[in-house]
């Protein structure tokens, strides 16, 4: 299972980087000093928001900030997760899981379409079998 169809598995764990190896900025060919620099930067562009940040390099954690959050909770993302799961489109199709961007999500995913009344597709989207 890819790290992209992984984290598409909410059953598998809340928080994808908690099941992943822990090395350090250095080991990952990272400058620890300009890594606490931006966590510093984030910090004070943050304030009061809350955010979380994992930073994985070749499938391991080299960091994982949580400003004003618990590692275990969830946070919605709304709009946000339209940038993860293009992300994740892109690396599906690199690895060759998915042949293009035009592929039918159902055919790889078809719990995709398992959604609860009341829920999912906002009137004039289109969501069909």
């Amino acid at each position: 299972m890819s790290i992209a169809q992984e984290a598409l598995d909410s059953s598998a764990r809340i928080y994808l980087a908690s099941g992943l190896e822990s090395i350090s900025s250095g080991t990952a060919g990272l400058n620890p000093r300009k890594l606490e620099a931006a966590k510093r930067w984030l910090d004070n562009l943050a304030g009061q928001k809350r955010y979380r940040v994992a930073i994985i390099r070749s499938g391991r954690l080299v960091a994982e900030w949580n400003h004003g959050v618990a590692r275990n909770a969830r946070i919605p993302f709304a709009s946000a997760a339209k940038s993860v799961f293009s992300c994740m489109l892109g690396i599906n199709i690199q690895e060759g899981k998915i042949p293009s961007a035009d592929a039918r999500i159902i055919d790889f995913y078809p719990e995709a379409l398992d959604v609860p009344d009341g829920e999912g597709p906002k009137v004039g989207r289109f969501a069909t079998k």
